[in-house]
């Protein structure tokens, strides 16, 4: 079942002071790989390109279709999770009520977002959900989800050192001291592969040491699987370095350019 286009939660980026540890910054060499399909050139394909530039998040568009790539430096912004909690499912679990993108960007404007994108995966049968895997932010565990389906999952951890994309482990997950981290499912899960919706990645590139300072955000109206799988290998997105967030055609994405529904 797809869910509907409401959110759960919310994942936001906002502005950090500066801090001592230095960002990966530009690349110093310039480069230019050719794919079968595609040139890339500094790390970015051709067939995107440049629509802003904040301090801290640049954000790219493919030329001919709503897709985008937001480019994250974690020296100078840092995620963090907006909810509305409602109260505690029949297992125990939190639920939290479903609101619209532009809801969560109009209560959160004091803080003055940079962008918002939908979270984790929760059941549209319900008006209050409770989320269906694991959820920490500001080192509190909001929720150890309500599904225990054995798909396969990975974590995608934020602290101040940096984000890394881990193997799920429950244990690992109890045992450290992140300050965001958020199941997910790794790629190899294909949800409707074959089918022209809106999906949502997060990579860390290979190009980024880990923990990593930089982090992607891909999202987009219309693609099938496979599609966005091979145009996230021309952004330097290796599966063991990516959480999907979202491949079930409710893709929603805000930055202060752009409003996407996919």
């Amino acid at each position: 079942m797809k869910k509907i286009g409401f959110l759960l939660l919310s994942i936001m980026l906002i502005l950090l002071p500066e801090v001592s540890f230095g960002s990966s910054g530009d690349m110093a060499v310039s480069w230019t790989v050719i794919t079968p399909k595609v040139i890339v050139r500094n790390g970015v394909p051709l067939t995107f390109r440049r629509v802003s530039n904040a301090r801290g998040v640049t954000l790219y568009k493919h030329r001919r279709e709503n897709t985008y790539v937001e480019v994250i430096d974690l020296a100078r912004v840092t995620f963090f999770s907006t909810y509305s909690y409602v109260g505690q499912s029949e297992n125990g679990e939190p639920t939290y009520q479903k609101r619209s993108l532009l809801d969560h960007v109009r209560t959160t404007r004091l803080l003055r977002p940079i962008s918002v994108l939908n979270g984790q995966f929760f059941d549209p049968a319900q008006s209050a959900s409770p989320l269906s895997f694991w959820l920490k932010d500001r080192g509190n565990i909001l929720t150890s989800g309500a599904d225990d389906r054995g798909e396969h999952k990975n974590i995608l951890t934020v602290n101040a050192d940096g984000a890394e994309i881990i193997p799920y482990d429950a244990t690992l997950w109890q045992e450290r001291n992140d300050s965001f981290a958020m199941v997910n499912l790794d790629p190899s899960m294909a949800r409707y592969p074959e089918e022209s919706i809106g999906r949502t990645f997060i990579c860390i590139p290979l190009s980024e040491w880990i923990p990593a300072k930089k982090v992607f955000v891909y999202v987009t109206e219309q693609k099938t699987d496979a599609e966005a799988k091979r145009e996230l290998e021309y952004w330097g997105c290796d599966p063991s370095r990516t959480s999907l967030l979202d491949s079930s055609g409710s893709s929603q994405f805000w930055t202060r350019d752009t409003t996407l529904y996919g």
